[in-house]
């Protein structure tokens, strides 16, 4: 689940692929979301569709438009440096 506190965390973890691929895409959405195994946990983001926001969000994930993340990502005070690009 991705709350206030790991936030920033979840931002820092992305990747150029993701970032690239999510922000590129032509789909006004985009899903944060947070994956947790027995050896730790990591996020990722990718585009979606409008249809997929119950099922994200009712796991604990992040559903908003592009403009949105863009937002959150500079409120957090990540310092990922593929996000910077877009911003």
């Amino acid at each position: 689940m991705i709350t206030k506190d790991n936030l920033k965390w979840a931002f820092d973890t992305l990747t150029q692929d993701e970032v690239t691929s999510a922000m590129e895409s032509n789909d006004d959405y985009v899903a944060l979301e947070m994956h947790t195994s027995n050896v730790g946990s990591y996020a990722t983001l990718r585009s979606v569709d409008p249809d997929e926001q119950d099922e994200i969000e009712s796991n604990g994930n992040l559903f908003m438009d592009k403009d949105n993340l863009l937002r959150m990502f500079v409120e957090s005070e990540s310092v990922n440096p593929y996000l910077i690009e877009w911003i």
